[in-house]
């Protein structure tokens, strides 16, 4: 008498690892068993994979900011140094104005006079 012997065959597949396999065994048990082990594998390789490309992710995501973050600085200080040559334009402006009216010339005698007094009153009491 002869003896027949069954296979049984079941295809499985993962999307997100782009995987196939085709899955032979003897009885369903050990069909079950293979399947179970082999989506175990795949479903820990797709979660190492996700979280090496979240990391990636968050890396570029750092890198991105910390460029925003230097073209903001960059942005300030020309921003500053802008405010800083219109105030001293403005300065000029001022004192031209000034110095046209003669105001400035006599603010700017009185100022030597004053100080010219004081560094004589400190060398002659020096000198007694």
């Amino acid at each position: 008498m002869a003896r027949y012997t069954y296979t049984l065959r079941q295809e499985i597949s993962h999307q997100g690892l782009n995987k196939y396999r085709v899955v032979t065994a003897q009885n369903r048990y050990e069909l079950n068993q293979k399947i179970a082990a082999i989506q175990a594998q795949w479903d820990e390789q797709w979660g190492r994979k996700c979280e090496a490309e979240a990391r990636k992710q968050e890396l570029e995501a750092r890198k991105r900011d910390k460029e925003q973050q230097k073209r903001d600085i960059e942005k300030a200080a020309k921003f500053a140094e802008d405010m800083t040559k219109d105030a001293v334009v403005c300065l000029l402006s001022q004192f031209r104005k000034l110095f046209q009216e003669n105001l400035f010339v006599k603010i700017v005698y009185i100022i030597p006079l004053c100080l010219s007094l004081h560094v004589f009153q400190k060398r002659k009491s020096r000198l007694l």
